[in-house]
């Protein structure tokens, strides 16, 4: 049976049955979503290094891969007066002896690459940032 997507309007009640709908859909669509939680999530300066603790382990995000799912990483850092997101989708690497690892940007005002990785035998995962200079 196909997805056939809610068509809201102004003044539709938020439901349980609608939410579940949203939910499902989601876990259905092929992303496997890994929430990092930072041992450090206050940037101090230009450029750090942590580790986070996932939610997900290393082989339920291989599995996850190697069955054509996306694997998206999200973690939550304070800067300044208030926090910055990012995300990043995971891909598996074999040259670097099986590593998940990937890298996204994230905006507090300033930009700032940030990599992650995780090797197939530790249960924290790395986490490198840098800020950068966007330019026109």
């Amino acid at each position: 049976m196909a997805y056939e997507p809610t068509v809201w309007k102004t003044g539709d009640i938020v439901s349980s049955e609608k939410l579940n709908k949203i939910e499902n859909s989601i876990a259905n669509t092929g992303i496997l979503v890994v929430n990092v939680t930072p041992t450090v999530t206050k940037i101090e300066n230009n450029t750090f290094f942590t580790n986070g603790t996932v939610d997900k382990t290393y082989d339920e995000m291989l599995e996850a891969y190697n069955a054509g799912k996306l694997v998206v990483v999200y973690a939550k850092f304070e800067y300044g007066s208030g926090p910055a997101d990012v995300s990043a989708i995971l891909m598996y690497d074999t040259y670097m002896g099986g590593e998940m690892n990937g890298n996204g940007l994230m905006f507090t005002g300033e930009a700032y690459f940030v990599s992650f990785s995780m090797s197939y035998n530790k249960e924290k995962i790395s986490i490198f940032a840098k800020k950068v200079v966007l330019e026109n």
